[in-house]
């Protein structure tokens, strides 16, 4: 299931002049945004593919304007927005686009008060820098601008100049950034998007292993399947390409190590039999320890793989559990991190956090360190990571000492 880091809700008459160029900027800063041209695709169901995008993105992005108000179905996805606001697992950030305090308490209230972008007082490339400073707020304003004139390699093995307060040793581009997007290396495959916006898979080498037919793909897990979206539905594909089991699911994600991955609020084994039936409101990916956040009535828990909650449902938000036996939750507006006992190691005394890396530390703590990319993912098995600069992914290596092991800042 693709991800977003925001949902933009708006009426038609300002795509031109507003919608496009912001999710432009957006896109071109290295973030994943809905948006109904580029999501939709012929076919699909309107609503549904609506919700599919609202609960896939963690904020909502509502341009306040004259049209806007006018109509009635954005109304109604800013309606779904403010709900999935007060469950508490979703950031609404408007945007006042020719409309005056008093329209916006007239029409909607409840976003009077709230911290506004408006277009009379900001051009887009600024709007585009605040809103990334919400979208991530631990990189700094500038990291995007901050790019040196090495990240235009033509060839794999180009090197990259480290700036200071960087790690000891040699960057280089073992992939050239050429892909649209592209995702972590996972069983010796990475998913990476084109500007056809089709997905496909390459190996280590930058090489098409799966040709980019898919307008999403998920990575593969160590049973050999990765998901795949196709005609509107979502199945799941051998490391051959070949349709394991079917495309019958508007909702599907990655497996996980106990052989189950989540569909639509369920669970399936590798054959595509259910295991455990769909009677959650949302459900994450299983995590090494054996347990799955699920939501329930509003709240969330943990359940193992038996469908047995083994924290009880008392969240208002679960994240995964990340590989050093942590996971985040939200509990009163506030973050911390817990054990597999549900114990709190972190108080809940955070009004922002991050899902912790692989390596033990946040994520953004790779990008902060590595300015002179747009941003970096996590660093796989293989020693890549995807990186993306001068507007376009690609895949780099390290070849040296840290000064020091990665750490907050």
């Amino acid at each position: 299931m693709t991800l977003y880091d925001a949902f933009i809700c708006h009426a038609t008459e300002d795509k031109e002049d507003l919608v496009r160029p912001l999710v432009k900027g957006l896109a071109d800063a290295g973030y994943k945004i809905w948006v109904d041209e580029s999501a939709i695709d012929a076919g699909d169901g309107f609503r549904r593919s609506i919700d599919c995008g609202l609960i896939a993105s963690r904020c909502g992005i509502p341009i306040l304007s004259p049209s806007f108000y006018a109509k009635e179905w954005p109304q109604r996805e800013l309606d779904a927005m403010l709900s999935m606001e007060i469950a508490g697992n979703f950031k609404i950030i408007p945007i006042w686009h020719g409309v005056t305090r008093t329209v916006v308490m007239e029409k909607s209230p409840l976003l009077v008060d709230k911290l506004a972008l408006r277009t009379a007082d900001m051009t887009i490339d600024e709007m585009v820098a605040s809103l990334a400073r919400v979208l991530n707020p631990d990189i700094p304003p500038d990291a995007g601008k901050r790019i040196v004139d090495t990240l235009r390699p033509e060839a794999p093995g180009t090197p990259v100049q480290p700036q200071p307060d960087a790690p000891q040793g040699e960057w280089e581009w073992a992939i050239p950034p050429r892909y649209h997007n592209a995702q972590d290396f996972a069983n010796g495959l990475a998913a990476v998007q084109m500007k056809s916006d089709k997905w496909g898979y390459i190996n280590a080498k930058g090489e098409f292993v799966i040709q980019p037919n898919f307008d999403s793909a998920g990575d593969f897990a160590a049973n050999g399947l990765a998901a795949v979206k196709v005609e509107g539905k979502y199945g799941y594909i051998n490391a051959e390409g070949e349709l394991i089991i079917r495309p019958n699911f508007d909702r599907a994600k990655d497996f996980a190590a106990n052989g189950l991955a989540a569909v639509e609020v369920g669970y399936i084994n590798a054959k595509g039999e259910l295991i455990i039936r769909p009677t959650f409101d949302n459900a994450w990916t299983f995590a090494a320890n054996g347990l799955a956040a699920v939501k329930v009535e509003r709240k969330w828990g943990y359940i193992n793989a038996e469908g047995e909650f083994i924290i009880q449902p008392n969240f208002d938000l679960a994240r995964e559990f990340a590989a050093n036996g942590l996971a985040q939750v939200e509990v009163e507006n506030k973050y911390g991190y817990i054990n597999a006992e549900g114990e709190f190691i972190i108080s809940p005394e955070f009004n922002w956090v991050r899902d912790f890396g692989t390596n033990g530390v946040r994520r953004e703590a790779w990008s902060s360190r590595l300015p002179w990319f747009n941003r970096v993912r996590d660093f796989g098995a293989n020693g890549l990571a995807a990186a993306k600069g001068e507007g376009q992914w690609g895949y780099i290596r390290y070849r040296g000492k840290w000064k020091a092991s990665p750490s907050l800042r």
